[in-house]
């Protein structure tokens, strides 16, 4: 019996040996890379007037409606236990929208402090959100200041 092993990493697949694989060991790879994964967060950063409203945090939280029927799907029992999810959409991507230019210029958080930072490129002393003195370096080193 031939001994695959599929290392998971932001880069392409590396297998032991060079012999051509099977369909389903690169399906079997997938599902496992795939059961690794907690949630899926996509932040989309929009510097545009994108629709209306004057927040600069959006949030999407769909339901799966029938089309048909007006039910939203939800899980069964035994889904919410293995999945430990209350509803279906809680598998799915989360979505958020952040509008930069809509942001008042006042971190009352560190969310805060991010969005302050995507506006202006810049972090202030006072700011202390994880993450946030890396990007320092970061945009610093990109600036060459």
């Amino acid at each position: 019996m031939e001994h695959y092993e599929c290392q998971i990493s932001n880069k392409p697949n590396v297998w032991q040996g060079f012999q051509p694989l099977p369909a389903y060991v690169f399906l079997v790879c997938d599902i496992l890379r795939c059961a690794l994964i907690k949630k899926v967060y996509s932040i989309n950063i929009v510097y545009f007037g994108l629709g209306q409203g004057k927040d600069y945090i959006y949030e999407y939280d769909g339901k799966f409606v029938g089309i048909h029927n007006g039910d939203i799907l939800s899980p069964t029992n035994s889904q919410k236990e293995a999945f430990k999810i209350n509803e279906v959409k809680d598998i799915f991507p989360k979505y958020y929208i952040l509008k930069v230019n809509n942001f008042d210029g006042v971190a009352k958080n560190t969310l805060d402090e991010w969005i302050y930072f995507l506006k202006n490129s810049e972090i202030k002393d006072s700011f202390h959100a994880k993450g946030l003195k890396e990007a320092e370096e970061k945009l610093r080193v990109e600036t060459l200041t």
